[in-house]
Parts: C-alpha cells; structure tokens; sequence
C-alpha cells in the first residue's frame, strides 16, 4: 500500500463523535467488551503500537452481537474509502465492524485507540516528509 493510500484512509478514520448512551448501556457495553478476547492486527506499514485490534463472531458471539448493535444504535457515520461507515466511540476505544459477504451478519467488530488514527497521520505525514527530503539530498546527475 502506498503511503498516500494511507494518508487518506488516516484522514478518514479521524473524525471523533462522542456517543449519548444512557449510564447503564454504557455499563452494560463496557462489561461485554471486557469480556472479549480481542488479539493486535499486524500490518507491515506501522510498528505493534499503531495497530487496531479485532474480535470474531465465531469467537464472542455474545460481545459482537452487543457491540454491533450499539454501533448501530448510537454510533454515527463517517466516510471510508468513500463509503458510509459506522463508527462508535465507547470509553476510550473506536469501534467498527465488518459483515460477511451476503450482509447478513457481522463477523468482525474492530477498535482501536480513539486518538490513534491521529497518530497515524501524523506517522504518515513523517515519513511523507522524511522521503522528500532524501529525494532532495539526491544530486541531479542529469
């Protein structure tokens, strides 16, 4: 993937819409995502730190189905590669989901640090900065 692919997906995942969720929801979702056994995605275009994390229907049934629906409910829309999507901010975690291929069910419910897709532009933006400059250094042989 190219690094400006990455920005703009970074851009596109930054926006931040705190949720009003009544106090006992907001328990209730809490809970079942402290039950969940959510593992680190891995990508080679960012270190360990910047990732998000994912949990599977066929792992969490129960977790997935509660989160997926308050995603529904209470979270808000955001573009993504142009596309509607859903995203909902819970405690200090973003989180979305993704449905199988016949849009029937929800296999999928990632999160990630609702700061962290700032993080990551500001990464890209880095190294963005970091090849120009090499590109300068380079002598002009022709």
């Amino acid at each position: 993937m190219q690094l400006k692919g990455l920005t703009f997906i970074i851009i596109m995942m930054n926006k931040i819409v705190e949720p009003n969720i009544e106090p006992q929801t907001m328990e209730f979702l809490l809970a079942q995502v402290a039950k969940g056994k959510w593992r680190k995605a891995k990508s080679e275009n960012y270190p360990p730190e910047l990732m998000h994390e994912y949990i599977m229907f066929m792992w969490d049934t129960p977790v997935v189905n509660a989160l997926a629906h308050a995603i529904d409910v209470h979270g808000y829309e955001d573009d993504f590669f142009g596309q509607p999507h859903r995203y909902l901010i819970l405690g200090e975690y973003k989180y979305w989901y993704y449905m199988n291929k016949e849009k029937t069910q929800v296999t999928i419910i990632n999160r990630e640090d609702k700061y962290l897709g700032q993080k990551r532009y500001e990464l890209a933006q880095q190294k963005k900065s970091e090849k120009e400059k090499k590109k300068d250094e380079q002598p002009n042989l022709f």
